[in-house]
């Protein structure tokens, strides 16, 4: 049931005495990162509690998809349960698809005011709804499409990719303080996602 080849290709028979002290101190840090990924909640529903502003909602949405993609990619969650391979991929999709859509919603809500034109904003909240039918069509896609879910699925981001480009860029002309916040952030999972397209 491999949704793309890397399911196949990378796919290893390791036969394991049990824990080595190596694979328990990379359990150990990224248990430490899904633990700092925590810390944003919280301020995230603390904060909102006094500024009602919607970016901190969509900001907590997309710590929780990321809290989620980094259990399932680590394999850290099999610590815990023992979830089919539908179901990981499952989760590593919407996951995926759903924290990158969160960060376009928080990204057109926290920009200041007249450092993104109504055309800005209005690409990121597309982006919001592109990228869960296209996470969708990866997901359910079958028959004489199921070869081309994972190529379609990845090549659906190159425009995501522009647009945050697009939009971190005009932010950036037009003096938002708020854009370097969002560079700094979002930089590293960009170069990951296409890392990821171009892998494919």
């Amino acid at each position: 049931g491999a949704r793309h080849a890397g399911m196949l290709s990378e796919a290893r028979l390791v036969a394991s005495a049990g824990d080595t002290p190596a694979s328990l101190r990379q359990e150990l840090l990224i248990a430490a990162l899904c633990g700092l990924l925590c810390m944003p909640l919280i301020l995230n529903f603390a904060f909102y509690r006094v500024l009602r502003d919607r970016f901190l909602l969509w900001h907590a949405l997309a710590v929780v998809f990321m809290f989620v993609q980094t259990l399932v990619t680590s394999g850290l969650i099999n610590r815990f349960a023992a979830p089919s391979l539908a179901a990981l991929c499952f989760l590593s999709a919407v996951s995926w698809g759903g924290g990158i859509a969160a960060a376009a919603l928080f990204s057109a809500d926290f920009m200041e005011p007249g450092k993104l034109n109504a055309r800005h904003r209005k690409a990121l909240r597309l982006t919001a709804i592109w990228i869960p039918c296209w996470t969708a069509f990866y997901l359910l896609a079958d028959g004489g499409l199921r070869p081309l879910a994972a190529p379609l699925y990845f090549m659906s981001f190159i425009p995501v990719l522009g647009t945050f480009t697009w939009v971190m860029v005009a932010a950036k002309r037009r003096g938002s303080r708020a854009v370097n916040f969002q560079i700094f952030a979002w930089l590293p999972i960009m170069l990951v996602g296409a890392t990821r397209i171009l892998s494919m």
